[in-house]
């Protein structure tokens, strides 16, 4: 055993940031593919669309929630919503575990972090 090894994570710091890339160019894709569909206010209300997790399938399973009176349901265009505040979800996630390995990666970590942050 190498005491000087990275630990695993560290080694694998250019892959992460590799699918960090990857997550920010479908969210920018997918958004677009939103916005061009004109599904942006498909789910009315956040995280969840119509109380749930996932889409609603049906307007009977919409009806029940507050937000179907802010706008009807239609699921031909929730579900694009919905797939994109989970790419842009998972993004944030990447990014979050990103920045706390660079910070512990570089003894003067927390200082670019905190530049980065207040830019």
């Amino acid at each position: 055993m190498n005491l000087f090894a990275p630990p695993a994570l560290f080694r694998h710091f250019h892959r992460m940031a590799w699918l960090a890339a990857l997550f920010t160019a479908s969210t920018i894709l997918f958004g677009s593919f939103v916005r061009l569909s004109d599904a942006g206010m498909s789910c009315p209300d956040w995280p969840t669309c119509y109380g749930r997790v996932t889409w609603p399938q049906t307007s009977d399973e919409a009806n029940t929630h507050v937000a179907s009176k802010i706008r009807p349901l239609e699921s031909h265009k929730a579900w694009r919503e919905q797939v994109h505040r989970f790419l842009a979800g998972a993004l944030g996630v990447e990014v979050l575990v990103l920045s706390l390995l660079a910070v512990r990666r570089r003894r003067m970590g927390i200082a670019q972090v905190v530049s980065a942050a207040v830019l």
